[in-house]
């Protein structure tokens, strides 16, 4: 017997009772026996939790097949054109995950997809965001612009920002490679393992994808 719980009049009136099942439990059939009359109300919620380390998959499957979802992180460089004496920015990898407390940091991800998917939103946990620069002054890791792929304008056409993450929405992706990025600030020093980021319809779970978990390692 997992439990065994009395109701009277005031039950009524009282707050929900709960029983927490031991993860060791190898039964599947849970059975629940009345004694007494009047009716027996009940949910049953199962949740679990599952420990992961950076770079490890949900091992949720992708829909449609072969999509896939990246995130990197980049450190900016100030180049000054000899020319025109204009100051760009250069983006770097972030190699083995650490920045300073207070860095300023470029994140990006990338969106590929094997066919044309409208209505998607795409959620990317993070830190605090920063005003962006304008694409024209940056250039990429290889010498391009920062903003890449197959698509001259930014596809989302709506865009949330909040404490803690980044939310674009739009209204059609198309088929290939896209990408969007996103100024980030650190301010606190630590350890910190960030979330995957999401991509779903809107109105479809028959779209999803997801990338792996991402730390990074914040110093003074």
């Amino acid at each position: 017997m997992l439990a065994q719980l009395k109701f009277d009049p005031k039950s009524r009136y009282a707050v929900e009772s709960k029983v927490k099942l031991p993860a060791e439990l190898k039964e599947n059939t849970i059975t629940l026996k009345k004694d007494g009359p009047g009716k027996l109300y009940y949910t049953l919620l199962q949740t679990y939790f599952k420990r992961m380390k950076p770079g490890e998959s949900t091992e949720a499957d992708a829909l449609p097949q072969g999509l896939k979802v990246t995130r990197k992180f980049f450190r900016l460089q100030s180049v000054k054109e000899t020319s025109t004496g204009v100051i760009r920015f250069r983006t770097v990898p972030i190699t083995g995950g650490q920045i300073k407390a207070g860095e300023t940091v470029l994140m990006k991800v990338y969106i590929e997809t094997p066919v044309h998917v409208p209505y998607i939103i795409v959620e990317s946990p993070g830190a605090e965001v920063v005003q962006s620069h304008k694409s024209e002054e940056m250039n990429g890791e290889s010498g391009g612009t920062v903003v890449e792929g197959d698509w001259g304008e930014p596809w989302w056409t709506h865009q949330d920002v909040l404490d803690d993450r980044i939310v674009f929405f739009g209204t059609q992706m198309p088929a290939g490679k896209s990408e969007f990025h996103t100024l980030l600030r650190m301010e606190l020093p630590g350890d910190v393992q960030l979330n995957p980021v999401t991509f779903e319809g809107m109105y479809t779970k028959s779209v999803r994808g997801y990338s792996m978990f991402d730390a990074l390692k914040i110093t003074d």
